[in-house]
């Protein structure tokens, strides 16, 4: 394979989180990050300096991503040039591709996809420093409560390779509680979007929400879930497929993980309209995201088990279930979720300070409640609940009666996402 001339990697994107995220992964595998804003930013420095390979995105303030990716191609010193995507349009790869780019990238990707694509640009190790890889590479026995407390300091020094949420994901976030989104607005951004406008119109469709007729178009769609309702549904299917795992046993226990978030999620929202002084919509992403740790650590340990390390996932839950509400609240902060948000994950069992805002009371105890509700519903999570429906209701002023209701809606969700 042909080397790069440096290992400088110039990363072109305006999102700051994905921007950071994207440098960290590329430092990790061995390139010097270079990051820039804006295509114009990104023109300058490609007239100043040799870079190894370009990360370009396309949707870009001002000049174009293509535009920038044909002038590098058709400058006088071409580069390889991986792009990407939040856009799922095929359009946008063939005119990538098209343009010489050497890999296309759609967000959200993994740290494996992205040493894939940098792969084709060369090895950024120098061949003396190249160790010669073994012949089968050995197991080793790892301890569990020694990579989970390293996961810590992973994301503490921006280092960890735990997915990053991509900016489509905290844009949702930040619309949750807006109310002037139009309905061919949204309509208009599921057609860029396949997978999330089929999940739009079965939900659409669903037991829990059908009434007068089946829906056809996004717009039907849109006008019958309402606009929280439609953005809460893209939050969860965002959430999901950044979090997933594809090697077991982490494939099953994340998507146990993930039917308990989902169903916690829904009954932190529908709890919240029947208590005052809350936002329902807010609750909804706090309870999705209320155990984030749990899904980072698993993250971690199926990292690890890909490394050639031994590991017993016996051991490993009850020392999820101690570390997880600090993970997620490093995790979350480095994230750039929502000051409050980001509070929720990390004391969702204890108070983030005392004496402790009753709002603040209300919303842990809300979510408590969605939890239990959730095992009872029959998606325990990682582990089994001690406590009983009944006490967890009580604390919010509802009696045994509203948790029957609850749990009887909760017999039509499709928490498939």
């Amino acid at each position: 394979m042909t080397r790069p001339l440096t290992t400088d990697v110039l990363i072109v994107e305006d999102d700051p989180h994905q921007r950071a995220a994207v440098g960290r992964w590329v430092a990790h595998l061995g390139w010097h990050p270079v990051p820039v804003a804006s295509a114009e930013e990104a023109s300058d420095m490609l007239s100043r300096r040799p870079f190894g390979a370009v990360l370009l995105d396309l949707r870009l303030p001002g000049a174009h991503g293509h535009a920038l990716l044909r002038g590098i191609n058709h400058g006088p010193r071409p580069l390889p040039v991986i792009v990407m995507s939040g856009s799922s349009r095929v359009k946008d790869a063939v005119l990538a591709l098209r343009a010489q780019a050497i890999d296309y990238l759609q967000k959200p990707f993994t740290i494996q996809e992205l040493d894939r694509a940098l792969s084709k640009a060369g090895d950024p190790v120098p061949p003396a420093e190249e160790p010669a890889p073994p012949a089968v590479a050995p197991q080793r026995k790892v301890s569990v409560p020694a990579l989970l407390d390293g996961l810590l300091d992973e994301i503490r020094r921006g280092e960890s390779r735990v997915p990053v949420l991509d900016d489509r994901v905290l844009n949702l976030q930040a619309a949750l509680a807006r109310e002037d989104l139009s309905m061919e607005r949204i309509a208009g951004e599921l057609q860029r979007d396949p997978a999330l406008a089929e999940t739009v119109l079965r939900a659409a469709n669903s037991a829990a929400v059908a009434r007068g007729g089946r829906v056809t178009t996004h717009k039907e769609a849109c006008v019958r879930l309402g606009v929280q309702g439609l953005v809460s549904i893209a939050f969860e299917v965002m959430v999901r497929s950044r979090l997933a795992l594809s090697q077991e046993p982490y494939r099953a226990l994340l998507q146990s993980w993930w039917r308990h978030a989902a169903a916690t999620s829904r009954f932190a929202c529908l709890l919240a309209q029947q208590l005052r002084g809350l936002n329902p919509v807010e609750l909804r992403a706090a309870g999705l995201l209320r155990d984030l740790g749990e899904a980072a650590c698993l993250h971690r340990l199926a990292q690890a088990q890909a490394e050639g390390a031994e590991l017993d996932v016996t051991e490993a839950l009850p020392l999820i279930a101690g570390v997880h509400q600090q993970v997620g609240l490093v995790l979350a902060a480095d994230w750039g979720l929502p000051a409050e948000l980001t509070r929720l994950i990390g004391y969702h069992h204890r108070p983030a300070r005392r004496p402790e805002p009753a709002v603040q009371t209300r919303a842990r105890c809300v979510l408590h409640a969605a939890g239990v509700l959730a095992h009872e519903a029959g998606h325990p999570g990682l582990y089994s609940r001690a406590e009983g429906l009944d006490p967890a209701l009580a604390r919010l002023g509802l009696d045994a009666d509203v948790g029957r209701d609850l749990l009887r809606q909760a017999r039509t969700w499709d928490l498939r996402a």
